[in-house]
């Protein structure tokens, strides 16, 4: 190892040569205050590597300066015990978890007080963790031997089976717990690196889930190993001076503000607390820095790794290393922050799991630095972000408990709720159901494109619709856009299907044969797992219409309508991304439109999904997809039997069949001839369906799935028609559908007599005294002659033959004579915020019309896509004018993200000249269109690219061989004098 005056001459003579200066290089390879013999002993190391200017160590110092380094040590011992202790530190995962008797008995026979005999006795279920190769026995010494070769470290990688050492001494005040976590952690930290490193170049290295490599799970690994580490020494820290669970585990890693004893203090083992600090700050953070600082891993991955960085820069701020990691996690998590919030509070990555365990971590994060004097920049932007993700997950809740199924989340699935009042209040409590009264009901997140339609927050007597309309992004994900779940008077209906098994190891025995087969079902590019509608069997691609993925959450919201008013919700989505399965061909140029109405006062849904095919040959068949939560006995979940799910292909309907609860009815209307398939675990050799999964291991069970099928691009409408009992609300029914409409009248228990019509293309609608021409038309009679309804598309219409002006195409009305009242216009929400109110807080969206958002387009002219040679002097940019657009914000990048804008400038004209940018580089702009209602559009997806007029750099060989000679001459000069030293 070079020593430090040697560095520092080398930077010296490169700083001359202007390659770097003199404080890039004492803070890169942090110069210490003095040139200090290679040494293995890690306290003197570790003392070393302070930075003695910082105050908080300037006794510690003292001690380092007269060469005292065990004084030193012991020194900053009591420090750090201290500093940890007045942290809040939050939990670990699956935190409650680390307190049950399984985990009390991992600890005991690590620290040798069972045999293995006595463990297996008390957890038959449990197998025993024989790949703890020599870690077993009492704490008599440091382990020394961490590699296998029959085995890749699964058990140590991430270190969390060590951490009920942690809880055990909290629960016992054992000290055989806290030797040995010391012994293990300072063991790992002084071998493991070197000796998987000694491995290199063979297979094993390369499959070890602890190689310290730059890749997925090894580098999550070393994330979460980093995070548990520091979590555990803070539990021995704050459970001192004599461990004990005076305080409860929940607030285990809470500030603690007693003073502790001085001989209570030196239970903690100095060298090997030094050992420990030592691979924290030198040894983890390289490839945490190399992977998560910029974008590209799985979101919620690089989160943990940007926290676990910063949990080493707050808590190790002391040393000279740690001022790097702390730029670098502050950059990530900055860049973090900007990229993966939607401005309504919904994060990039679509599953629901890994966006709450990410904001758990955030406010984790946010509370570290409470009461700090150094604020990082990205605190005051993260808290309002985790505050509207909070928001969110409260805005989208069931009933019955859960967030609607996306990604790698399942919520929970409830018993039968209807059967007694005790059921309900326990299921209340286990499933955290909040079901007080909010001062809204059903809501739109525009941006990521998740709605609510519902009546209340009643767990009983309210409805509740999800409806999924986001485009693909990066992370956990799955083909569900215009995806469907339905839950009404305390019962899940439509469900989402579920998630795959990660690995084999986590199907069950009895499923391994078939495990490729049954996991294609449940697969993240499987659509067949969601209420949504495929193509020739095909699921909806992986990516979006133009082949890739969102890398950044959008900052305009998602181009669809949306209406919430006191009768009625309306809402849509369109997927055109292409249909695929495996390596088969992408079936493009057919998009699914998915609207639905809810009609609040007749308590049904109208769905109305219509497919347009511009393909100009081929006959393609679409199947309307329907999962229908399952019985399972064994999780005391209630559901459907296959027998209970009841087709009736000649009346176009399916329905439930519970004789003691709430049944559903879904009712189908087209011009189009609809044919009806129901599986139920099916084996099918092409592709298993009807299956249901709760969670990424076990067993996956039956479920019924029904598809609806046609030819055809006429619409399908469906009436979703819940009732508490089984009884059908729907009294008679009447199939309207001709030619290219298609539609219903149906009458209802309650005495609402409903129609609908809808048609692909306009067309003139008659109904009673009205007559629409447009897309689509609902009118709605109530028992005491209230009509009311919503058009779409609308052109012209008339009542008794007079004609009635409208300023607006879509929209909802209320009918009195020949006059229409009340009228809402149903608009595409182009911005999102809470509003505080008396009643509380309320989602609040500015709108504009279709018409309005095709206008508002400013399409790129000058310079073209893709030119070449631009003089970056004088570049002229010109666009399409935005007729509601008030002014114009022009952004460059040099990245076609736009994560990295080197110019952004606002005016009011349609054309300006930019001259500061660089020769020799590639651009991309755009243009973004504001007025008093804010962003209108961002054209992100015409974006063009540029780049400017050629340019020959300056040849730096000449530079870089010099550089290369003075370097090489000191080196051996240097090696010259270590070699004469040694001979004397």
């Amino acid at each position: 190892m070079l020593n430090k005056n040697l560095l520092k001459n080398i930077g010296f003579i490169l700083a001359l040569l202007g390659v770097f200066t003199m404080s890039g290089i004492s803070e890169n390879i942090q110069i210490g205050a003095f040139a200090v013999a290679d040494t293995d002993d890690p306290v003197i190391n570790l003392m070393n590597s302070l930075d003695l200017t910082n105050t908080e160590v300037k006794e510690v110092a003292i001690y380092i300066k007269q060469g005292k380094y065990d004084e030193a040590m012991r020194k900053y011992s009591a420090y750090l015990i201290y500093k940890i202790r007045n942290l809040d530190l939050g939990e670990f995962l699956w935190h409650n978890t680390l307190v049950s008797q399984i985990k009390m008995d991992d600890a005991d026979i690590i620290t040798g007080k069972i045999s293995e005999e006595e463990y297996r006795i008390r957890n038959k279920n449990n197998p025993l963790k024989d790949e703890f190769y020599n870690l077993f026995g009492k704490p008599d010494s440091i382990p020394e031997k961490w590699i296998d070769l029959n085995d890749n470290g699964g058990v140590y990688a991430n270190f969390y089976n060590f951490i009920p050492l942690a809880s055990a001494y909290w629960n016992t005040t054992d000290e055989v717990y806290l030797k040995k976590w010391f012994q293990i952690t300072s063991g790992f930290c002084l071998n493991q690196k070197k000796q998987i490193e000694a491995l290199s170049s063979t297979p094993a290295f390369n499959s070890h889930l602890a190689n310290w490599t730059n890749s997925a799970q090894v580098s999550l690994s070393q994330a979460n190993r980093t995070t548990n580490i520091i979590k555990s020494l803070a539990v021995f820290a704050k459970c001192l001076p004599a461990g004990g669970n005076n305080v409860q585990w929940s607030d285990v890693l809470k500030p603690r503000n007693e003073e502790v004893p001085a001989e209570v203090l030196s239970l903690i083992p100095e060298k090997q607390l030094a050992a420990i600090v030592l691979s924290l700050i030198n040894d983890h953070p390289t490839a945490l820095i190399e992977r998560y600082i910029n974008a590209g891993a799985a979101p919620n991955q690089r989160f943990s790794g940007l926290v676990s960085l910063a949990l080493i820069s707050r808590i190790f701020s002391e040393f000279k290393e740690v001022r790097h990691i702390d730029q670098q996690a502050n950059t990530g998590i900055i860049d973090y922050v900007k990229g993966m919030y939607y401005p309504d509070g919904a994060i990039l990555e679509q599953s629901f799991n890994y966006n709450m365990a990410s904001n758990s971590e955030s406010k984790q994060l946010l509370s570290l630095y409470n009461g700090y004097k150094n604020i990082p920049a990205w605190a005051e932007d993260l808290k309002a972000k985790v505050d509207y993700t909070d928001r969110m997950f409260t805005a989208l809740a069931s009933p019955v408990g859960g967030l609607p199924g996306l990604g790698s989340y399942m919520p929970p699935n409830a018993p039968a709720l209807w059967q007694s009042q005790e059921i309900q209040d326990n299921w209340k409590i286990s499933a955290k159901i909040d079901d007080s009264k909010k001062a809204y009901t059903s809501i739109a997140f525009p941006y990521a494109g998740y709605y609510i339609l519902r009546n209340g927050w009643d767990m009983m007597d309210d409805l509740y619709m999800s409806f999924v309309g986001s485009s693909r992004s990066r992370g956990h994900s799955s083909p569900n856009t215009n995806a469907i779940e339905v839950v009404a008077y305390g019962r899940k209906f439509l469900t989402y299907g579920g998630i795959p098994w990660y690995d084999t190891s986590m199907a069950p025995d009895n499923q391994k044969s078939e495990y490729e087969k049954i996991n294609s079902y449940f697969a993240e590019d499987s659509s067949y797992k969601n209420n949504t509608v495929i193509v020739n069997g095909k699921s909806q691609s992986k990516t979006n219409k133009d082949g890739n993925i969102l890398q950044d959450a959008r900052v305009e919201t998602y181009p669809a309508r949306w209406l919430t008013t006191e009768n009625y919700d309306f809402v849509e989505g369109i997927w055109d991304g292409g249909y695929k399965q495996a390596s088969d061909i992408k079936i493009m140029r057919i998009s699914h439109s998915r609207q639905v109405i809810f009609i609040k006062d007749a308590g049904l849904w109208v769905i109305n999904d219509i497919m347009k095919n511009t393909n100009a040959y081929g006959k393609y068949e679409y199947s309307q997809m329907w999962g229908f939560t399952p019985k399972n006995e064994a999780k005391k979940a209630e559901g459907f039997s296959s027998d209970q799910v009841v087709i009736d292909d000649g009346s176009n309907y399916i329905m439930t069949q519970d004789k003691n609860g709430p049944n559903l009815w879904l009712y189908n209307f087209s011009s189009n001839n609809l044919t009806y398939e129901k599986y139920y675990g099916g084996r099918d050799s092409e592709q298993y369906l009807g299956w249901y999964s709760l969670g990424a291991s076990g067993e996956k069970f039956p479920k019924v799935d029904i598809h609806v099928k046609w030819f055809g691009e006429k619409p399908v409408i469906t009436a979703v028609v819940p009732s508490k009992n089984s009884r059908s609300l729907v009294t008679s029914k009447t199939d309207l559908s001709q030619d290219n409409v298609s539609g219903f009248e149906i009458t209802t228990t309650g005495g609402n007599i409903i129609t609908y019509l809808a048609s692909a293309s306009d067309n003139v609608f008659g109904i009673g005294m009205l007559s629409v021409e447009g897309r689509s038309i609902l009118i709605n009679k109530t028992s005491n002659g209230k009509v009311s309804g919503i058009v779409l598309g609308c052109i012209s219409i008339k009542s008794n033959g007079k004609r009635i002006l409208t300023k607006h195409k879509d929209f909802q009305f209320e009918l009195e004579g020949n006059r229409l009242k009340n009228v809402v216009p149903v608009t595409v929400p182009t911005r999102f915020e809470w509003k505080e109110t008396a009643l509380g807080a309320v989602p609040e969206y500015s709108g504009i019309s279709l018409d309005e958002l095709a206008s508002a387009e400013c399409n790129l002219n000058e310079p073209v896509n893709g030119i070449t040679n631009v003089d970056p002097k004088n570049i002229h940019f010109t666009w399409q004018k935005s007729e509601e657009a008030t002014y114009y914000k022009l952004l460059i990048a040099d990245d076609k993200n736009f994560k990295n804008i080197v110019s952004a400038v606002e005016t009011s004209l349609t054309h300006i000249i930019i001259s500061d940018l660089e020769p020799g580089q590639k651009y991309f702009w755009k243009v973004q269109a504001y007025n008093n209602r804010g962003l209108l559009r961002n054209n992100e997806k015409h974006s063009s690219s540029f780049s400017t007029e050629g340019y020959v750099k300056q040849n730096n060989k000449n530079i870089g061989t010099l550089i290369i000679s003075i370097i090489s001459t000191i080196l051996i000069s240097s090696f010259a004098i270590v070699l004469n030293k040694r001979k004397h």
